[in-house]
């Protein structure tokens, strides 16, 4: 696989990480057929597999731009870094907030 597909696949894994959890939500509210909880837990399972999986293709692009003997830009691989990064943090926000919900449930 060449550096350039390795790099697009990550940034729109990373992508998909990023945007997962918003689209979760948004679905369970206007189309239905799930509710809001059960839309967040999807969107945090997809943000977390979808940014784990950016940041595997960011490092096998990053390795293979090291040893490369042509000149590359490294700017798309920090975007798809950037990306992938953000969707774990999307992940364990979410992962929090489902936390704390759960406790909060319990408790009461």
């Amino acid at each position: 696989m060449s550096n350039s597909k390795t790099v697009r696949y990550a940034t729109i894994l990373g992508a998909i990480a990023v945007l997962a959890i918003p689209f979760a939500v948004l679905y369970a509210q206007e189309i239905g057929g799930i509710t809001l909880l059960q839309g967040t837990e999807i969107g945090v399972g997809v943000a977390a597999i979808g940014a784990l999986a950016a940041i595997a293709f960011v490092r096998r692009a990053r390795f293979r731009l090291a040893w490369s003997v042509r000149e590359e830009s490294l700017r798309a691989a920090r975007t798809a870094s950037l990306l992938a990064w953000a969707g774990v943090y999307a992940a364990v926000t979410g992962g929090i907030a489902l936390g704390a919900y759960a406790l909060l449930s319990a408790s009461s």
